[in-house]
């Protein structure tokens, strides 16, 4: 959990290409805030963008999976098994993941998505600096600070209008790495 190097992912076209995921909902950004139970500390932030497909910026971060591309830090194929999954990761007795959704037009959604796949990958410790650099950037978000800090970027986030938040915790460890994905066969 939380910022750390990993190998540079570059997922092949076509896997990317194949995974793609448009789900139903309003176009939206979605905050997500790795925190530590004990000390109350922020860990990581990743953002969940859906445009016209949906997409994980999860920078410097370590999550991985062999059904979900992954180009620099940006994750495709985002259905709602593979945030699941991606949530499930993270929290755990010792973290809970905080979760902040903003509804938010389609321009502004898609504008976001392309920065995050062109923003390269991110350094150790640098996940809320991109996130809210890259927030910051746009008028709905141009109250957005940047900061080093995920809990900061989630205290500003949670300032936003009609931003809606759910909390996951989870108190049991998991036993299987790929509980939600499990079953789904790969994609070819």
């Amino acid at each position: 959990m939380g910022c750390a190097t990993k190998e540079i992912s570059w997922a092949p076209s076509d896997k990317v290409l194949l995974a793609k995921y448009k789900n139903k909902e309003p176009s939206s950004v979605t905050l997500l805030t790795m925190i530590n139970n004990h000390t109350g500390v922020g860990g990581h932030s990743a953002l969940l963008i859906n445009a016209t497909e949906r997409i994980l910026f999860d920078p410097a971060g370590t999550f991985v999976h062999p059904q979900i591309p992954e180009r620099h830090d940006v994750l495709f194929g985002i259905n709602d098994a593979a945030f699941e999954r991606y949530v499930d990761y993270h929290a755990r007795p010792s973290i809970h993941v905080v979760i902040q959704k903003l509804e938010v037009d389609l321009k502004l959604a898609e504008d976001i998505s392309k920065e995050v796949q062109t923003y390269g990958p991110v350094q150790n410790m640098m996940c809320s600096f991109a996130i809210s650099e890259i927030l910051s950037k746009h008028n709905r978000f141009k109250d957005l600070p940047k900061t080093l800090f995920p809990k900061n970027t989630m205290e500003n986030f949670a300032k936003l209008d009609a931003t809606e938040t759910t909390i996951i915790y989870d108190y049991i460890e998991d036993d299987k790495s790929n509980i939600f994905l499990e079953k789904q066969s790969p994609k070819k």
